[in-house]
């Protein structure tokens, strides 16, 4: 396999938009000219915000449509083989700019899995992840909502902090008014307090 310059794995953490930016950004590298392998775990992409960041470019919301591909696994364990062994085979065929995972912990937080079982699964998928981006030379985003005190959430997050290379958090700043129009309320998502934690 030809050598690579390992990319960094991205972990952004929000206290309320993660899928918003995880959409965001999959439209803006497809806009690119790239192909974005989004992985939606937590049932959040939003085409209608990809339409919009096609408009205020000047493209066809429809072509970046397309260069966006997206599997949404709906178990921990669907979860695991989708990165175990269809992303690299998805991006051997098609070449991709960035892969996304959105929700990287929601899935192992069902009550039907253990504690023992949710943590060999989340071994799995950070040995996936590193895979992508060493041997792939591919960036890899994952989000996560935090939120609540729960125990499994917190330790499995903690987890994916000490591997990532770079670590965002999003925080709200100011409640957005009940009254607040649509528009004032989308433009409130997006602003935040940021923390990186960098290790490159």
């Amino acid at each position: 396999m030809e050598s690579r310059r390992p990319c960094p794995f991205i972990l952004l953490e929000a206290t309320l938009s993660a899928p918003t930016v995880a959409t965001y950004l999959a439209g803006w590298v497809a806009s690119s000219q790239r192909l974005v392998l989004y992985i939606d775990a937590v049932n959040a992409f939003d085409p209608y915000l990809v339409s919009l960041l096609a408009q205020r470019r000047g493209r066809d919301p429809l072509e970046l449509l397309q260069r966006i591909l997206i599997s949404r696994p709906f178990t921990c364990y669907q979860l695991q083989t989708l990165l175990q062994d269809r992303v690299e085979a998805a991006i051997e065929e098609k070449g991709t700019g960035l892969v996304i995972l959105s929700g990287i912990v929601d899935l192992l937080l069902d009550p039907a899995v253990r504690d023992w079982e949710a943590k060999r699964i989340m071994g799995k998928v950070l040995e996936a992840i590193g895979r992508v981006r060493i041997e792939r030379g591919i960036p890899f985003l994952a989000t996560q909502w935090v939120g609540g005190d729960r125990r499994r959430r917190t330790s499995l997050l903690l987890w994916a902090e000490r591997e990532a290379q770079v670590v965002g958090r999003l925080e709200e700043l100011a409640r957005i008014p009940r009254q607040a129009g649509q528009k004032e309320r989308k433009a409130g998502v997006l602003r935040g307090s940021w923390r990186w934690s960098t290790r490159l």
